[in-house]
């Protein structure tokens, strides 16, 4: 077992998410994957010595090791300014901080999927992992947040296969995707109109596209997260005079801008019913105030649901929901209890054990040959297999990131540092 009283005494956890955070201020810190890299950049510069950056859709926040909480946060916020072109005054208040056992239970519950707007969502998992690579090639990993990341993606497994969470609906979103697949079926030949990009419209058109839906029509005006909301779902933007023929495009309608009275009357849905020769149109009105005319649900054809709908569907399976919750709060707690004592390391890593195995089939197939009976011809012909099969997949992938972090992570395992390792 590993003591690991030391590290987690050092580990901070800061950053913003949507209960820290106003709308305005997560929305400048949206960040993909190139954006990370230079935010990772920020940070060694400014002198953290190791960092993971988990972004998702409603969080950026930076996992680190350091002795004080104070200076992190400063180097922190200075940074997600500079990212984002923000004003240092701007995060004031806006970010929130765990230290020591707070923070691997933080980390723990976001990798389980329990601390985001979608509990049980199974993609916030690869986002952790994503960061995880993310740091690993910006050589800014360090074996104390390696196993912390590995402790609670083990943890986090388990929660989504053995609580239930993401078996009924257990949020607005899910609720929604419930609903569009009854009304429709398959969503993948679907096409999805976004009026406005506020947080819970982006919410479920970002759910939709996870369960199917690839084509997105975003009405309104070209602002940052309209642009980058619209080219990670694959989506175009068109100005707020198209609306009207943006709807005959509409299979699923979600709306969230709220700031400019009705703007789908029923004459409007009416009309665009009519071009799409009553093809139907199922529409989430996700602002307050609302923006669709409650007389356009009376339309024949056309299947309206606002927040309160979504929310009474959802209380439905509430009571499933909340035990699911229970069942994966004790996992995590479980899991870090266990993470904590170090009695994750008395266990194998699953990919170890499956490593093991692969090793063992090449070994009896090495020794099934005429060659095996001599040892240095046997260990040389045993690490021929090896290699070969690692070079095939290193150059199967040798395209884009996902390369460069196997390299990364070869590197460091094994201890190779140059071009030209011996």
């Amino acid at each position: 077992m590993t003591d690991r009283s030391s590290s987690l005494s050092r580990l901070v956890v800061v950053g913003a998410n949507h209960r820290s955070s106003s709308l305005i201020i997560r929305e400048k810190l949206v960040a993909d994957g190139d954006t990370v890299a230079r935010l990772l950049g920020r940070l060694k510069d400014a002198g953290l010595g190791c960092a993971v950056v988990i972004a998702t859709g409603d969080r950026l926040e930076v996992l680190t090791l350091h002795d004080s909480a104070a200076a992190v946060t400063e180097i922190v916020a200075r940074a997600f300014a500079e990212t984002a072109g923000l004003e240092l005054n701007d995060l004031t208040g806006q970010l929130f901080i765990f230290e020591g056992e707070e923070a691997a239970r933080h980390v723990f519950a976001v990798t389980a999927t329990l601390d985001g707007l979608i509990p049980g969502d199974p993609h916030v998992r690869d986002q952790v992992r994503a960061g995880h690579e993310l740091s690993v090639t910006a050589a800014m990993n360090a074996p104390e947040l390696d196993a912390l990341i590995g402790a609670a993606a083990e943890t986090g497994e388990r929660v989504l296969l053995e609580s239930g969470i993401a078996a009924r609906p257990a949020s607005l979103a899910t609720a929604a995707v419930h609903l569009a697949k009854d009304v429709h079926g398959d969503l993948s030949s679907c096409t999805c109109v976004m009026l406005g990009a506020g947080d819970m419209g982006e919410l479920l058109a970002r759910h939709l596209h996870r369960f199917g839906l690839t084509k997105f029509i975003l009405v309104g005006e070209a602002a940052n997260r309209e642009e980058h909301l619209a080219q990670q779902l694959g989506g175009r933007i068109v100005p707020m005079d198209g609306l009207a023929e943006a709807l005959t495009q509409a299979d699923i309608l979600v709306s969230s801008l709220g700031t400019r009275g009705i703007l789908i009357t029923s004459e409007t849905a009416e009309a665009a019913l009519k071009q799409r020769k009553q093809r139907q149109i199922l529409l989430f009105d996700a602002a307050i105030p609302g923006d669709i005319e409650r007389a356009v649900g009376e339309l024949e054809g056309a299947f309206l649901y606002d927040l309160n709908d979504l929310e009474n569907l959802v209380m439905e399976g509430r009571m499933e929901s909340n035990a699911a919750l229970e069942a994966a709060w004790e996992i995590v707690e479980s899991g870090l209890m266990s993470y904590v004592r170090g009695e994750d390391d008395a266990r194998e890593i699953p990919v170890v054990g499956a490593l093991r195995q692969r090793l063992e089939i090449l070994r009896g197939d090495v020794l099934a040959q005429p060659q095996g009976a001599d040892a240095d011809s046997a260990t040389e012909l045993f690490m021929e297999k090896i290699l070969k099969d690692l070079s095939g997949q290193l150059h199967t992938e040798n395209s884009g990131r996902s390369a460069g972090s196997m390299e990364a992570t070869l590197r460091r395992l094994f201890g190779l540092t140059g071009g030209k390792d011996r």
